[in-house]
């Protein structure tokens, strides 16, 4: 386990994970948008709310890793604004690579916490 943690580029990987709950929010914030009308702080509330279910996920994930009877289905509901996200930041990367920092992302990243890590040549 030490050695998985020496080998994590934690700047690269706070970084990933920030942006895509900001690119997230973008579709998330015009999905609520359209449903309630647009407010200056649904621009701050966003982010925040998708990182909130993204956190949310990532607990429910944890409790189907221990058995935990519809934990990992909701785990998956609760991660689709982070989904959304998704393209976009494939659409960024195809654009401007010195954006994201992976080497390359597809056009869905399924997994809920991506870890960024260094390659030893």
């Amino acid at each position: 386990m030490n050695n998985f943690l020496s080998t994590v580029l934690w700047r690269e990987t706070l970084i990933f994970m920030a942006l895509r709950c900001i690119v997230a929010s973008i579709p998330f914030l015009i999905l609520v948008s359209v449903r309630q009308g647009f407010e200056v702080m649904d621009i701050l509330a966003a982010p925040f709310a998708v990182f909130t279910l993204a956190s949310f996920a990532f607990g429910a994930a944890l409790l189907s890793k221990i058995g935990i009877p519809f934990a990992g289905f909701l785990s998956i509901l609760l991660a689709i604004p982070l989904y959304i996200g998704d393209p976009i930041i494939w659409l960024i990367h195809k654009m401007k690579p010195d954006l994201i920092p992976l080497e390359n992302p597809s056009v869905f990243n399924p997994p809920l916490v991506w870890v960024v890590k260094r390659i030893d040549s």
